[in-house]
């Protein structure tokens, strides 16, 4: 796309000069400016669902160039320094249909980030504004513990993790235990989850061989 003819400006005799180095130098101009915008219609989200994109591919006059329908690669990088992130997008190539592409994109990367796009032609690369990925709901509760047997009156650390459809961590969630068989105790009710997610009790067994059963759950 930005590979044009430019020999147009040879009619022009050595007494044109002057015309003719304005025209180079407006062309070159022209040509320079082709780039992309970008369009997403939230501020923050949850990760893992849906918001929508809108790819334009425009010229130096800012009109959109309807002959463009090369691939355009996208990928997730840190809104602050445009460093690559973890993270998947639920699109990562797409194809210009006459210079424009609508979608519904998902991220799973959480943060502050920007959606970046590149193409094989030599555009400049281009970001979208910042996007606030949030963890989502607690889609998944994991309960894990050092041991599965224990002695009477001996204690064991639990550890829950929150996780959400994405599987990033859920932090600042409310989660309730409870035992609901057996006649061991556990050190706390409920606690709030760290920025990982997790939550930590001790849990003590009873005098008596039995199985317990502890439960953990978030509104």
């Amino acid at each position: 796309m930005n590979k044009c003819c430019i020999h147009i400006l040879s009619f022009y005799d050595d007494s044109n000069s002057i015309i003719r180095t304005s025209l180079v130098a407006s062309w070159d101009l022209f040509v320079c400016l082709l780039h992309y915008e970008v369009v997403i219609d939230e501020e923050s989200v949850a990760a893992g669902d849906p918001f929508q994109m809108e790819i334009s591919f425009k010229n130096g006059n800012n009109e959109t160039v309807i002959s463009a329908n090369h691939v355009v690669n996208l990928s997730i990088v840190d809104a602050a320094n445009l460093t690559e992130i973890s993270g998947n997008l639920q699109f990562v190539s797409i194809n210009l249909q006459n210079g424009q592409r609508a979608l519904t994109q998902t991220c799973t990367a959480v943060g502050m980030i920007r959606i970046k796009l590149e193409d094989e032609i030599g555009t400049a690369a281009a970001y979208s504004d910042p996007l606030e990925v949030l963890a989502g709901s607690v889609a998944a509760i994991n309960i894990e513990s050092e041991k599965t047997e224990i002695r009477a009156l001996e204690d064991v650390s639990l550890t829950v993790s929150l996780m959400d459809k994405a599987d990033n961590p859920v932090a600042n969630k409310e989660v309730k235990f409870s035992i609901i068989s057996g006649t061991g105790v556990l050190s706390d009710t409920s606690k709030i989850s760290d920025d990982n997610g997790q939550v930590a009790v001790e849990f003590t067994a009873g005098r008596v061989t039995e199985t317990n059963m502890v439960r953990a759950s978030v509104d």
